[in-house]
């Protein structure tokens, strides 16, 4: 499962994007930027895939708060070999 989350700073925003294994309930991968783009995204599931090493067929999940989580392509679910399925409203990945 993924979120973004934002704080604002003394210089500007900051942007969290993390991903939590649902079954241990532990954050798996996570990413900090001062932008959110799709990369921020991307470099959380990155982090969450060398972590975790999922089997075929899990299936990430995400909300509809912001746009960026569905701009993320299917191609990065290809490349892992996770299933390029919807997810609520979220592609998964």
């Amino acid at each position: 499962c993924g979120d973004i989350t934002y704080v604002a700073t003394v210089d500007g925003w900051v942007y969290t994007a993390t991903v939590i294994d649902l079954h241990s309930r532990k954050v798996v991968g996570y990413a900090v930027a001062d932008h959110l783009r799709t990369s921020l995204i991307v470099e959380a599931l990155a982090a969450a895939l060398l972590t975790r090493k999922p089997p075929p067929g899990v299936i990430f999940h995400s909300d509809r708060g912001s746009p960026t989580p569905q701009q993320v392509s299917s191609r990065c679910a290809e490349r892992s070999g996770w299933p390029s399925r919807w997810a609520g409203s979220a592609r998964a990945c």
